[in-house]
């Protein structure tokens, strides 16, 4: 959880803060720290925890928002903790006061409208709500994933290929050596007529095949250009589409982080004050 004061700066009331005395006064909503009257130290580490929402010049007093007791007391020796609370967005006059008051704000009348406790800034985030967070982080996860593993395929069913290639021009090369062997062997020889018919047809199946394998050759290298430019293409597809939910996850994990942080900070801040 995450508390914010409201002030209506439009608002006017007897109770209202008018003129206030701004030499001690550091920032509306920031931490606060007061003596406990049964204590004889003041502002020793028994001290209490509260929220500025005020200062009343005539009693030279602050006014300290309790939370946990919900409730305001007004305490003159504090001292402050500029970590402030969050910031939410201004909607029908109302606004959460986070600059520092002497801007401005000394001859503006302050109404304390109402002090509450919660996470309803576009900024922060519902305690139930993590879990919706922490599922959707775990789908665009899921999706990076995917187009990882598709990307993967591709290339490896190109590396496949490559490699047929290579073992059929292999094969290819094998046979053009053993065709120029047979035809360097043909015209060595004194008796030309001496070659058997079955060297022949060897010769013609050999020159069948290489046309064969040149042709399957020409098939798959035509194929590989077409993988190529289809891995390109998903290449630079899914780069922009992971990049785009790399940063999403990065900020969704960095508003929950940012959600628990404050959650277990105001815990403790409320066991500190209990």
């Amino acid at each position: 959880m995450s508390g914010y004061l409201i002030l209506d700066l439009a608002s006017t009331s007897s109770s209202s803060i008018v003129n206030p005395n701004l030499k001690r006064v550091k920032q509306f909503g920031c931490k606060a720290f007061f003596s406990d009257p049964k204590y004889k130290k003041k502002l020793d580490d028994c001290a209490k925890k509260g929220i500025l929402v005020g200062y009343e010049s005539e009693m030279g007093a602050y006014q300290i928002f309790l939370h946990h007791k919900n409730k305001i007391t007004r305490p003159r020796d504090v001292r402050f903790d500029e970590d402030l609370l969050p910031l939410i967005d201004k909607e029908k006059n109302e606004a959460m006061v986070r600059a520092t008051v002497a801007a401005g704000i000394s001859s503006t009348v302050l109404n304390i409208k109402t002090v509450y406790l919660g996470l309803n800034s576009s900024s922060d985030l519902q305690s139930n709500d993590i879990s919706k967070l922490q599922q959707q982080i775990l789908e665009l996860k899921l999706i990076v994933n995917q187009s990882n593993k598709d990307r993967m395929k591709v290339e490896q069913e190109n590396q496949m290929l490559r490699n047929q290639i290579k073992e059929l021009k292999q094969i290819n090369q094998a046979l053009e050596n053993q065709v120029g062997q047979l035809i360097i062997s043909k015209k060595s020889s004194n008796y030309p007529s001496a070659i058997s018919s079955t060297d022949e047809e060897e010769v013609k199946e050999i020159y069948r095949l290489n046309c064969y394998l040149v042709k399957k050759v020409e098939r798959l290298e035509s194929k590989i250009k077409g993988l190529n430019w289809k891995v390109e293409e998903i290449n630079k597809k899914r780069s922009k589409e992971v990049n785009s939910l790399n940063k999403e996850v990065s900020e969704l994990e960095s508003m929950i982080e940012g959600t628990i942080f404050k959650e277990e900070e105001l815990e403790s801040y409320g066991d500190d004050n209990q």
